[in-house]
């Protein structure tokens, strides 16, 4: 199961969660809303050394431009889109850069298929999180019983709400959804908004994992 580990912003937290965490997946917010966001500060592709893990760089209704430009001043190896972007431009970002798209859906109160299809084998992933007034790190949950609607090509990844004790419940998910490729957490393992605790970080990987090799 993939582990992204997403809202990252300190680069010393980062390297902690590195030596300690080995997740698959590390995720950069450039939207300046979100509080979360890496900021003006923070600009350069050393700001982590990379482990084999790929550098994600989310986006919410960027321009080309900017997230061309942030590809390389990073060196991100997948781009996830929040926002509102359509198949068109997710094909553009394929056509131009090396990289893989996450493409980003907020779940409401049902999974919305029709929504999806344009975008079935051309993102590399899906993403499915729990639907706000603002984009992602809500600690919500949406049901995942709307899952059982999926039946598209496209692997995803969950999110939205996970903690540290939902261990068992996504090992038993990601069996019977054999489309669930992993999993994105954020909020739930925060000490403050873009520190993330690596302790609890590293309890929540290695019990997923024991799991994961049990079954």
């Amino acid at each position: 199961m993939i582990i992204k580990v997403c809202g990252l912003k300190d680069t010393e937290n980062v390297n902690s969660l590195l030596q300690n965490c080995s997740p698959d997946m590390l995720g950069m917010i450039f939207y300046s809303k979100s509080p979360r966001f890496i900021g003006e500060s923070v600009h350069e592709s050393n700001f982590f050394s990379s482990q084999g893990q790929d550098r994600v760089g989310v986006f919410v209704d960027s321009a080309f431009s900017e997230i061309l430009k942030t590809v390389q001043e990073f060196q991100l190896d997948v781009i996830q889109l929040h926002g509102n972007e359509d198949a068109d431009f997710v094909k553009n970002i394929k056509e131009a850069l090396d990289v893989k798209v996450i493409k980003v859906f907020r779940i409401g109160k049902e999974l919305r298929m029709e929504d999806l299809r344009p975008f079935d084998g051309l993102a590399d992933y899906f993403l499915f999180d729990t639907e706000t007034s603002s984009f992602g790190g809500s600690g919500r949950r949406f049901d995942w019983q709307l899952l059982e609607a999926y039946d598209l090509q496209t692997p995803y990844l969950l999110s939205g709400g996970i903690a540290s004790d939902d261990v068992g419940e996504l090992v038993k998910l990601q069996k019977k959804h054999p489309k669930m490729a992993g999993i994105d957490i954020n909020s739930k393992f925060e000490l403050e908004p873009g520190i993330k605790d690596v302790e609890l970080v590293k309890t929540f990987v290695e019990k997923l994992r024991a799991q994961e090799n049990e079954n």
